[in-house]
């Protein structure tokens, strides 16, 4: 696929593009054992997702700080155009 083809699928709202529901996200277990992951992380933890598409996992390790009342350092980058 080119540059412009996952362009097209992540300006269309959808966040993974991997094992996911019907709605685009990650869901079940892909989703938990990122939650999993990032639970066991300290306040303050850093974390760089390279290649992060949509943003799928910086988003699940934001939500899963915020629920767990911690703060990440989190920084994602893509080569992707996301508008």
């Amino acid at each position: 696929m080119s540059l412009e083809h996952w362009e097209a699928i992540y300006r269309k709202g959808t966040i993974a593009t991997g094992p996911s529901q019907t709605a685009g996200n990650y869901d079940m277990e892909v989703r938990q054992s990122w939650v999993d992951f990032f639970s066991n992380c300290r306040p303050g933890t850093r974390i760089l997702d390279v290649a992060s598409g949509n943003g799928a996992v910086a988003i699940i390790a934001a939500e899963t700080a915020r629920e767990l009342g911690r703060v990440f350092n989190i920084h994602a980058c893509d080569l992707a155009l996301i508008q």
